[in-house]
């Protein structure tokens, strides 16, 4: 079923019917200017300025954080401009970005040397892990989303020593359909090397958190 869409931004200031897309990293150009995505629900317009040199490698993992937000990200190769009312936001290679669909404020929230960043879950409090599939490397967000004129952060330390790669996408397990030890346990499938899914036991380790493997939620032979 279609959805209503307003498009406030470019030269796009009007209303639009686009349909509802099921897949979280599906979108389309509405105009030459302007893009349109949706994961739930309608989200206001942001130009057509990501990058889009390498499929294996763009515009992925939109999704909202609990404020309401909603992030993009693209990976490796890329060299993505885009126009906001603040002037042109820059990135070289792989970045996460933010979007404020109240305000309209467009921000890169995590540059990094990322490949690429398919992986992203928000736990009870709205803190954020962040996954780079390639790699299967897990960061805490709030630790290297400090902002940056220019350049990426470095140096980043994985939040759990990961047996095996690459990782599709990643989950918290929140269902009553798992015991009470499962609950808050982050959700990590993994292809080629293992064919599974891990579940890894999410503990405070000072100011950031750390993960410990427990028993696989599932295995392929």
């Amino acid at each position: 079923m279609p959805l209503q869409a307003s498009i406030l931004r470019g030269g796009c200031c009007r209303a639009g019917l686009f349909s509802r897309i099921t897949r979280p990293w599906k979108f389309r150009a509405q105009s030459p200017h302007c893009l349109v995505a949706a994961v739930d629900r309608a989200v206001p317009v942001l130009p057509l300025s990501h990058d889009a040199a390498d499929s294996h490698h763009e515009t992925n993992s939109i999704c909202y954080e609990p404020g309401g937000a909603v992030y993009f990200s693209d990976g490796v190769f890329h060299r993505t401009n885009v126009e906001t009312l603040n002037g042109p936001i820059r990135n070289v290679n792989g970045a996460i970005y933010r979007f404020e669909p109240r305000t309209s404020r467009f921000d890169r929230y995590v540059p990094y040397g990322f490949a690429n960043p398919h992986g992203r879950v928000f736990d009870y409090w709205g803190n954020d892990i962040i996954t780079d599939a390639t790699g299967n490397a897990n960061y805490f967000g709030p630790a290297f989303s400090g902002h940056l004129d220019s350049g990426a952060h470095n140096g980043m330390q994985q939040l759990w020593k990961r047996p095996s790669r690459p990782c599709p996408g990643t989950a918290i397990l929140s269902s009553r359909h798992f015991p009470d030890n499962m609950q808050g346990n982050l959700i990590v499938p993994n292809v080629i090397g293992f064919q599974g899914i891990y579940r890894v036991k999410v503990s405070q380790d000072g100011s950031g958190i750390k993960g410990e493997s427990t028993e696989d939620l599932s295995a392929w032979v």
